[in-house]
């Protein structure tokens, strides 16, 4: 494959092995499997696991009242898939890598059915929050190896194609989440909200089955269980961390302790192994870098941008829910028509420029919202929002693509695992700075929320501009 800005040659992932060279050698007749079936199935995990995120979000007060508790005990239903997926998407990357692609998504699509069946069939809020956490590990399988299923199946020179069109799924998911639900509830309560992801499910059983006779050998890859029991360890204590700070305090301050002891031994243990979960000199290569702080760092801001606009519209200004729809739902369009379109229009201009000009646009456009205020028109503001997911959508695709390309195809689980990982994280990250900005600063001086929105606007443009510089830089540096 032609190499295009970030998607130089990666770093060996198999330290201490016989050479990843043979691996890498691909003959393009090998591609055989359909480009639909492939995109089909991929699209249709990547749809439910994040379309399952905030779909229960508006049943929340139908499963209070159905089941007699208080919100935050159904909240816990929201937190804990969440939490699953990020505690167990690495190891299920992994595993994918060693025993098969399509074995761990036919897995993820079979647990997740069972999982969102058993949601249905709930009885009370402790079922429902149980089987909420066999739906994340469900979750979590599919979008460890969904992204990695276009880049292994699909011709090199239809990657990128297929790639626009897995972005724009993806970022429908997500938005349409809150609003499926809404519908279904009204016509029929909150049970079907779950059964509704069964005839996906089916299909994406089909779909791997279909795929499994074009499925290439690879070679396999060890285990790498200490490292894999310390990703997940850190990661589990920096998501602790968070749904607990309440401030700079000994509780955070011990917890950020236990997040460096352990991040320490994970990358010791990783430096050492004959073949890492993740290489740690993967950091100092730019091809890696440079996208993975992207990925973090945008999807930081990418809380602010969907957090900020509700409390603004609905909680200062009292408008309908849904007008705050309305304009919140300008973002996503942004993304979902410039995914796909961006690879025709953009076609001959290198990764790492498309991501410049993707976060460039990002940054111009929540650096106004934050220098009008307040006072920022109601239109105008949906008309920043859709640039602001415009330039989201010029970036993603490139941005997936690089990363996935760091790493060596018989790696590429454990890569589409760690790209959502850091994408998780981010959104974890931002949405807990953010909040707890216009929290603590209203509470302690005294001051509306409103009169620290301005201020939460730019420490969320001022995340877009760090992935900006520091991709920048990554793109100037020597691979």
């Amino acid at each position: 494959m032609e190499n295009r800005g970030m998607t130089q040659e990666p770093v060996p992932a198999c330290r201490g092995q016989a050479s990843c060279s043979e691996t890498r050698q691909t003959s393009q007749d090998s591609f055989d499997a359909p480009k639909w079936l492939v995109i089909a199935t991929a699209g249709a995990a990547i749809f439910l696991s994040t379309l399952d995120s905030g779909i229960i979000n508006i049943a929340v007060p139908s499963l209070a009242n159905q089941f007699q508790v208080d919100f935050k005990a159904i909240a816990w239903a929201v937190t804990l898939y969440m939490s699953t997926i990020g505690i167990t998407i690495s190891l299920f990357g992994r595993l994918a890598d060693r025993f098969g692609l399509l074995r761990v998504l036919r897995l993820g699509f079979a647990v997740f059915a069972l999982g969102s069946l058993a949601c249905g069939c709930s009885i009370s809020a402790v079922q429902l929050n149980g089987f909420r956490v066999l739906q994340g590990a469900g979750a979590a399988m599919m979008q460890a190896t969904a992204a990695a299923l276009i880049t292994t199946m699909i011709a090199p020179d239809r990657r990128k194609a297929a790639l626009g069109i897995f972005a724009t799924v993806l970022g429908l998911g997500p938005v349409l989440g809150p609003t499926v639900g809404g519908l279904i509830i009204s016509w029929a309560g909150w049970r079907p909200v779950f059964w509704i992801n069964l005839p996906v499910c089916l299909f994406g059983l089909w779909g791997c089955a279909a795929l499994k006779r074009h499925a290439r050998v690879q070679r396999k890859v060890r285990l790498d269980i200490v490292g894999n029991l310390l990703l997940v360890a850190l990661i589990f204590l920096i998501l602790q961390m968070l749904s607990t700070w309440h401030g700079l305090n000994t509780s955070f301050a011990v917890g950020l302790a236990a997040c460096l002891l352990v991040g320490f031994l994970f990358f010791f243990w990783e430096s050492r192994t004959a073949e890492p979960l993740l290489d740690p000199r993967l950091l100092l290569t730019p091809s890696f870098f440079g996208p993975a702080q992207a990925v973090l760092f945008i999807s930081m801001g990418i809380a602010g941008v969907f957090l900020l606009p509700p409390i603004l519209l609905q909680g200062v200004r009292g408008l309908q829910p849904w007008t705050v729809g309305l304009v919140s739902f300008a973002g996503p369009l942004g993304i979902v028509l410039s995914s796909h379109s961006s690879n025709t229009v953009f076609r001959r201009i290198r990764n790492a420029r498309l991501m410049q000009l993707g976060i460039a646009t990002m940054f111009t456009a929540i650096l106004i919202v934050s220098l009008s205020g307040i006072g920022v028109l109601t239109w105008a503001l949906a008309g920043l929002l859709l640039l602001y997911g415009i330039g989201y959508g010029i970036y993603q695709t490139p941005n997936l693509e690089a990363l996935m390309a760091s790493m060596p195809p018989h790696a590429q689980g454990t890569i589409g695992a760690v790209q959502r990982m850091l994408l998780n994280l981010g959104n974890a990250f931002g949405a807990t700075i953010v909040g707890h900005l216009l929290a603590a600063e209203a509470g302690s001086n005294g001051l509306s929320v409103a009169a620290n929105l301005p201020l939460a606007w730019a420490i969320t443009a001022g995340f877009i501009f760090v992935a900006g510089a520091v991709l920048t830089m990554a793109t100037k540096a020597k691979p």
